[in-house]
């Protein structure tokens, strides 16, 4: 198979003097984790919702310009295997395929992975496999302390747990972004910082008069809907859900209980033999 094989020509771009706070619109309403970018009509790279959560901004102020990330460009003949290293190495969930310095379409993570489903490898369990260090929230620790887990792990989902340990939420790189968009909106707009969207929770957001968005509990703004693979799950189950969810990352349970977490640079790392 061939990267090809793989184009889609669905994806979002904007240009680069736009300012981020459309750039992320445009990501929450296409449920995309990356978005190309242009220059007037040259692509000059992707900027990704990992990248965004690294940099400190106002989206109301701040232009696109700021969160380029330069990527490897493909011809559309490489194989599969090369594509998933590319990948991998550039952590971007995107990859540009150009011809004549023309963009033709995009690659996609979800896609790459979903073509290894039938690969040998893939009927392995998964808890026959190394796995990313699961790191849990309790219901009331700080944005921040998310934030700063995201950035240092490169994961995109978080479970959030009880006192007893059952898992009670997950909160998503894509909720932070969201959120702190709102926040930010809300408060170049003499709003003060009160978010009144009708899944957060005031009376635990805003136990002070006005909080500093990374000091707001996870649980109220965690929204990502729960999904979960039994560690004796095969891999492929585990793709499945990458491809039907469009998520980065699942979290592993044994008997209900946070077991682990597998992200999709583990199995591009798999499928690449790199462990």
């Amino acid at each position: 198979m061939q990267a090809k094989d793989l184009l889609s020509t669905e994806f979002v771009s904007i240009d680069k003097n736009e300012h981020i706070s459309k750039l992320i619109g445009m990501l929450r309403n296409t449920h995309e984790k990356a978005a190309i970018i242009f220059d007037k009509e040259k692509f000059i790279g992707v900027s990704t919702k990992h990248l965004l959560l690294k940099t400190r901004f106002d989206p109301s102020e701040m232009k696109v310009a700021h969160t380029v990330l330069k990527v490897p460009r493909l011809s559309g003949e490489e194989q599969l295997s090369e594509v998933a290293r590319l990948m991998f190495t550039s952590s971007s969930p995107v990859l540009p395929v150009i011809s004549k310095n023309k963009l033709l379409g995009v690659i996609k993570l979800k896609d790459v992975i979903y073509a290894f489903r039938d690969n040998a490898i893939a009927s392995r369990r998964i808890k026959d496999i190394p796995l990313t260090i699961l790191i849990t929230l309790n219901t009331g620790d700080p944005v921040g302390k998310a934030i700063n887990i995201m950035k240092e792990k490169h994961i995109s989902r978080l479970p959030i747990v009880d006192k007893r340990g059952n898992i009670t939420g997950i909160l998503s790189l894509t909720d932070i972004l969201e959120k702190y968009d709102m926040f930010m909106q809300k408060r170049s707009e003499g709003h003060g910082t009160r978010m009144q969207e009708s899944n957060t929770k005031p009376e635990k957001a805003f136990a002070g008069n006005k909080p500093h968005f990374a000091s707001y509990p996870v649980d109220s703004i965690a929204s990502a809907e729960i999904i979960t693979s039994d560690k004796n799950d095969t891999l492929k189950s585990v793709i499945d859900k990458i491809k039907e969810h469009d998520f980065s990352s699942v979290i592993v349970v044994d008997r209900e209980k946070p077991y682990g977490i597998i992200t999709a640079r583990d199995l591009l790392k798999l499928f690449i033999g790199i462990v």
